[in-house]
């Protein structure tokens, strides 16, 4: 992937082009050599201030990066498209999961379990530790999807599991009117 954002749990990491990199590297040495002493000494002190307040994403330990391959690994397997339509690998994901997948990793798999209305699948991430709650990136919870879509089924089971009902999701709107609002009143 040249340029662009790669999404961590806790950090953002900016992946660059390496022709980009290269050319801002001759850059900065050419301006390095140029600059006079008095420069040095006035640019220097910002320079390390910069540093200082942009410090470098940590670097991560194999685990970590295992637990981000299987949980990307694990990302595929349910937005595949074998996945829309069941039978799919529930097993093969099961064992994504227990190697050590983090399901709310990437915060779209029990949005994408609710929103195709998989009751086992979205069984199969609770257990392997997903939260019930978790938002995406437009502020919607698993269970306004679910309820949006009329899957009476998994809305049901989410609110077993604690999910809160009477909060607001992205629209602002009651996570439950969701379901009147699209004729699932019936939820």
């Amino acid at each position: 992937m040249n340029g662009g954002l790669a999404r961590g749990k806790a950090e953002t990491t900016i992946l660059v082009n390496p022709e980009a990199k290269k050319m801002c590297h001759v850059f900065l040495t050419t301006l390095n050599k140029k600059l006079s002493e008095s420069d040095r000494q006035v640019l220097t002190p910002r320079i390390e201030a910069w540093k200082a307040a942009h410090p470098r994403p940590p670097v991560r330990s194999t685990e970590e990066k295992k637990k981000i391959h299987l949980t990307r690994r694990l990302a595929f397997e349910i937005s595949s498209p074998s996945y829309m339509d069941p039978p799919y690998d529930i097993e093969g994901i099961k064992a994504i999961i227990v190697a050590g997948a983090d399901v709310n990793l990437g915060k779209g798999l029990m949005v994408a379990a609710a929103k195709r209305g998989h009751l086992d699948m979205m069984q199969v991430l609770v257990e392997g530790g997903g939260n019930v709650d978790i938002v995406d990136a437009k502020g919607s919870r698993p269970i306004s999807h679910a309820a949006r879509k009329g899957f009476t089924d998994v809305v049901k089971y989410l609110i077993s599991k604690g999910a809160k009902i009477n909060i607001k999701d992205g629209n602002d709107d009651p996570v439950l009117s969701r379901a009147v609002e699209f004729g699932n009143a019936d939820i």
